[in-house]
This record gives C-alpha cells, structure tokens and sequence, in this order.
C-alpha cells in the first residue's frame, strides 16, 4: 500500500502547489489539498481519487451527505470541500440563476443583509 510519504516531495499535492503553479494540478491534487491528508490506509490522493471517480460529471453539485459517505471523508472534510466549492461558484461569476421570485435575490445579498449603511443594489 502506497503512502503520500512514499512519494517524491517534488510530486505531493501541496508541495506542487507551492513550487509551480495552481493551475498545474489536476482535479484529484486539487482535491487533495483540500482534503489535506488521507486516513489510516488511505492516503489522500486515493481518498481525492475516489470523490474524482464517484463525482467527476456532478463535482459542483455534491453534497454533504454523498461526501460524508466515502471513507476518508468526515464532517470536517466534507464541510472543507463544499466550502471550497462554494468560494469559487461564487467568485467565477458565473450563475446561470434566473429570478423569478423575490425570495430568488436572497442569495446575493446575505453578506449586507447585517449592515448598518444602506446598499443600492442592481440586479439585472
């Protein structure tokens, strides 16, 4: 059985991350980072591999349940996972949401929702 500790540093998730580029790991190192480390007699890339394999067409769609399912994957992974997720739905831009409801806009204004200044916002 392989361990992440029998592999060259040079080839590690987290360690290609900091030497090159993000943009140079695949899906399963990407994964890998997230998740950080694997659990007794998996390590993280085959715990990375298996969420990559069981998800690989509905990635964007998982949920915490299904994540929560794969050994390796606890609470706390999972909820890592889906956060990271999250983070770069909401930061691509791309929302193919239409609004039909005013209950609709409630997702992109919960980070003002608190505030004490008025927000004008425009939502198109």
């Amino acid at each position: 059985m392989r361990k992440i500790t029998d592999i060259p540093d040079i080839d590690k998730p987290r360690e290609k991350l900091i030497r090159r580029d993000v943009s140079t790991l695949s899906n399963v190192e990407l994964l890998a980072v997230l998740i950080g480390r694997g659990v007794r007699g998996r390590d993280v890339l085959q715990v990375a591999s298996e969420i990559d394999r069981r998800f690989k067409d509905d990635l964007d769609r998982i949920g915490f349940e299904e994540l929560v399912k794969i050994d390796g994957i606890g609470a706390v992974k999972a909820s890592q996972i889906l956060a990271g997720f999250e983070l770069a739905r909401r930061y691509s831009g791309k929302n193919d949401v239409k609004i039909t409801f005013p209950a609709d806009v409630l997702p992109f204004v919960m980070e003002i929702r608190d505030k004490n200044q008025e927000h004008f916002v425009c939502i198109s």
